[in-house]
Protein backbone atom coordinates (compact mmCIF):
# COMPACT_ATOMS: atom_id res chain seq x y z
CA UNK A 1 0.00 0.00 0.00
CA UNK A 2 1.28 3.54 -0.75
CA UNK A 3 2.38 5.16 1.92
CA UNK A 4 2.27 8.82 0.98
CA UNK A 5 -0.52 11.08 2.32
CA UNK A 6 -3.45 11.52 0.52
CA UNK A 7 -4.69 15.17 0.10
CA UNK A 8 -8.55 15.46 -1.16
CA UNK A 9 -9.67 17.35 -3.51
CA UNK A 10 -11.83 19.93 -0.86
CA UNK A 11 -8.08 20.46 0.92
CA UNK A 12 -6.48 21.98 -2.19
CA UNK A 13 -9.50 23.98 -3.17
CA UNK A 14 -9.66 25.23 0.32
CA UNK A 15 -6.00 26.26 0.11
CA UNK A 16 -6.63 28.04 -2.93
CA UNK A 17 -9.40 29.87 -1.53
CA UNK A 18 -7.33 30.53 1.28
CA UNK A 19 -4.34 31.60 -0.91
CA UNK A 20 -6.59 34.05 -2.97
CA UNK A 21 -8.22 35.63 0.24
CA UNK A 22 -5.15 36.17 1.82
CA UNK A 23 -3.81 37.95 -2.07
CA UNK A 24 -6.76 39.39 -1.94
CA UNK A 25 -6.76 41.13 1.31
CA UNK A 26 -2.69 42.22 0.85
CA UNK A 27 -3.73 43.87 -2.35
CA UNK A 28 -6.97 45.93 -1.28
CA UNK A 29 -5.33 47.34 1.74
CA UNK A 30 -8.83 48.86 3.47
CA UNK A 31 -11.90 49.85 2.04
CA UNK A 32 -15.60 50.19 3.11
CA UNK A 33 -18.07 47.69 2.18
CA UNK A 34 -21.66 46.45 3.14
CA UNK A 35 -22.64 49.50 0.65
CA UNK A 36 -24.84 48.33 -3.08
CA UNK A 37 -21.11 49.74 -4.71
CA UNK A 38 -18.72 47.66 -2.70
CA UNK A 39 -21.38 44.46 -3.24
CA UNK A 40 -20.79 44.73 -7.28
CA UNK A 41 -16.92 45.86 -6.64
CA UNK A 42 -14.56 44.73 -9.61
CA UNK A 43 -12.58 43.14 -7.01
CA UNK A 44 -8.31 44.51 -5.96
CA UNK A 45 -6.32 46.41 -8.56
CA UNK A 46 -4.83 44.46 -10.58
CA UNK A 47 -6.54 41.48 -9.84
CA UNK A 48 -9.09 39.40 -11.80
CA UNK A 49 -11.81 38.04 -9.30
CA UNK A 50 -12.94 34.18 -9.40
CA UNK A 51 -16.69 35.74 -9.14
CA UNK A 52 -17.94 38.45 -10.96
CA UNK A 53 -21.77 38.29 -10.81
CA UNK A 54 -24.11 40.24 -9.32
CA UNK A 55 -24.88 38.12 -5.89
CA UNK A 56 -28.16 36.42 -6.03
CA UNK A 57 -29.47 38.00 -2.95
CA UNK A 58 -28.66 42.06 -2.87
CA UNK A 59 -29.12 42.42 0.63
CA UNK A 60 -26.53 40.00 1.54
CA UNK A 61 -23.20 41.61 1.96
CA UNK A 62 -19.63 40.30 2.34
CA UNK A 63 -18.27 40.26 6.04
CA UNK A 64 -14.93 40.97 4.65
CA UNK A 65 -13.49 43.72 1.90
CA UNK A 66 -13.51 41.56 -1.49
CA UNK A 67 -14.67 38.59 0.32
CA UNK A 68 -16.82 37.75 -2.45
CA UNK A 69 -14.11 38.87 -4.89
CA UNK A 70 -11.54 36.76 -4.36
CA UNK A 71 -8.40 37.29 -6.87
CA UNK A 72 -8.15 34.28 -9.33
CA UNK A 73 -4.40 32.57 -8.49
CA UNK A 74 -2.63 30.28 -11.86
CA UNK A 75 -0.03 27.94 -11.58
CA UNK A 76 2.69 26.84 -13.47
CA UNK A 77 2.34 22.91 -11.83
CA UNK A 78 1.53 20.49 -14.75
CA UNK A 79 -1.44 18.12 -13.91
CA UNK A 80 -1.96 14.72 -15.38
CA UNK A 81 -5.83 14.03 -16.19
CA UNK A 82 -7.23 10.60 -16.49
CA UNK A 83 -10.81 9.61 -16.70
CA UNK A 84 -11.84 6.78 -14.39
CA UNK A 85 -15.47 6.24 -14.29
CA UNK A 86 -18.16 7.95 -16.76
CA UNK A 87 -21.72 7.92 -16.25
CA UNK A 88 -21.73 9.45 -12.67
CA UNK A 89 -24.67 12.26 -11.75
CA UNK A 90 -22.99 14.97 -10.01
CA UNK A 91 -20.32 13.17 -8.26
CA UNK A 92 -19.36 15.30 -5.14
CA UNK A 93 -16.56 13.88 -2.80
CA UNK A 94 -14.21 11.15 -3.53
CA UNK A 95 -12.55 9.28 -0.98
CA UNK A 96 -10.10 6.31 -1.51
CA UNK A 97 -10.59 3.46 0.21
CA UNK A 98 -6.85 1.04 1.34
CA UNK A 99 -7.06 -1.36 -1.63
CA UNK A 100 -6.86 1.73 -4.48
CA UNK A 101 -10.83 1.30 -5.28
CA UNK A 102 -12.76 4.96 -4.60
CA UNK A 103 -15.84 5.71 -2.32
CA UNK A 104 -17.97 8.03 -4.30
CA UNK A 105 -20.54 10.39 -3.44
CA UNK A 106 -23.44 11.52 -6.13
CA UNK A 107 -25.50 14.29 -4.93
CA UNK A 108 -28.71 13.22 -5.84
CA UNK A 109 -28.16 10.65 -3.11
CA UNK A 110 -25.64 7.79 -3.81
CA UNK A 111 -22.79 6.54 -2.33
CA UNK A 112 -20.61 4.20 -4.52
CA UNK A 113 -17.55 2.25 -5.09
CA UNK A 114 -15.24 3.03 -7.98
CA UNK A 115 -12.49 0.17 -7.88
CA UNK A 116 -9.14 1.18 -9.56
CA UNK A 117 -9.69 -0.22 -12.81
CA UNK A 118 -12.37 2.01 -13.42
CA UNK A 119 -15.86 -0.35 -12.73
CA UNK A 120 -18.68 1.96 -11.15
CA UNK A 121 -20.22 -0.38 -8.48
CA UNK A 122 -24.04 -0.49 -7.61
CA UNK A 123 -25.42 1.97 -5.21
CA UNK A 124 -24.37 1.13 -1.31
CA UNK A 125 -27.26 0.88 0.35
CA UNK A 126 -28.81 1.65 3.78
CA UNK A 127 -28.14 5.40 3.94
CA UNK A 128 -30.54 7.31 5.15
CA UNK A 129 -32.64 9.86 3.01
CA UNK A 130 -31.36 12.41 1.46
CA UNK A 131 -32.82 15.98 0.11
CA UNK A 132 -30.99 16.46 -3.16
CA UNK A 133 -32.87 19.62 -4.35
CA UNK A 134 -30.10 22.98 -5.41
CA UNK A 135 -26.96 22.32 -3.93
CA UNK A 136 -28.27 20.16 -1.41
CA UNK A 137 -27.65 16.40 -1.34
CA UNK A 138 -24.99 13.99 -0.34
CA UNK A 139 -21.99 15.95 0.21
CA UNK A 140 -18.69 14.79 1.75
CA UNK A 141 -17.65 11.16 2.73
CA UNK A 142 -14.36 10.07 5.15
CA UNK A 143 -13.21 6.87 6.80
CA UNK A 144 -12.46 6.61 10.15
CA UNK A 145 -9.13 6.51 11.14
CA UNK A 146 -9.34 2.94 12.25
CA UNK A 147 -11.71 1.90 9.14
CA UNK A 148 -8.82 -0.91 8.93
CA UNK A 149 -10.81 -2.80 11.65
CA UNK A 150 -14.12 -0.87 12.18
CA UNK A 151 -14.93 -0.35 8.26
CA UNK A 152 -16.72 2.87 9.59
CA UNK A 153 -17.40 5.79 7.25
CA UNK A 154 -18.87 9.34 8.06
CA UNK A 155 -20.61 11.49 5.61
CA UNK A 156 -22.35 14.47 5.20
CA UNK A 157 -25.74 15.23 3.80
CA UNK A 158 -28.94 17.17 3.20
CA UNK A 159 -31.23 15.44 5.78
CA UNK A 160 -34.61 16.27 4.84
CA UNK A 161 -36.81 17.45 8.14
CA UNK A 162 -40.06 17.23 7.51
CA UNK A 163 -42.01 20.87 8.09
CA UNK A 164 -38.57 22.13 8.63
CA UNK A 165 -37.68 22.09 5.27
CA UNK A 166 -33.85 20.43 5.37
CA UNK A 167 -30.35 20.80 6.55
CA UNK A 168 -26.64 19.95 6.62
CA UNK A 169 -26.46 16.84 8.65
CA UNK A 170 -23.14 14.14 9.52
CA UNK A 171 -23.80 10.37 10.26
CA UNK A 172 -21.87 7.19 10.23
CA UNK A 173 -22.43 3.87 9.29
CA UNK A 174 -20.52 0.40 9.13
CA UNK A 175 -19.41 -0.78 5.41
CA UNK A 176 -20.22 -4.53 5.11
CA UNK A 177 -17.46 -7.00 4.18
CA UNK A 178 -19.25 -7.32 0.50
CA UNK A 179 -18.90 -3.24 0.40
CA UNK A 180 -22.86 -3.01 -0.89
CA UNK A 181 -24.38 -1.70 2.13
CA UNK A 182 -24.29 0.63 5.55
CA UNK A 183 -25.48 -0.79 8.93
CA UNK A 184 -25.54 0.99 12.37
CA UNK A 185 -26.28 4.41 10.37
CA UNK A 186 -26.59 7.07 12.67
CA UNK A 187 -26.71 10.79 12.71
CA UNK A 188 -24.30 11.97 14.90
CA UNK A 189 -24.34 15.74 13.93
CA UNK A 190 -27.42 17.66 12.88
CA UNK A 191 -26.80 21.86 11.77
Amino acid sequence: MDSRPLVSISTLLLAGLLAGCQQSGQQAGVQAYGTESSAQAPGPAGCSPLETRQAKVPSQRPTTPDQTRACAITSAVAFDVTVLAKGLEHPWAVEPLPNGDLLVTERPGRLRIISAQGQVGEPIKGLPAVYATGQGGLLDVALSPTFATDQLLYWTFSEPRGAAGNATSVARGVLSSDRRSVSQVKVIFQA
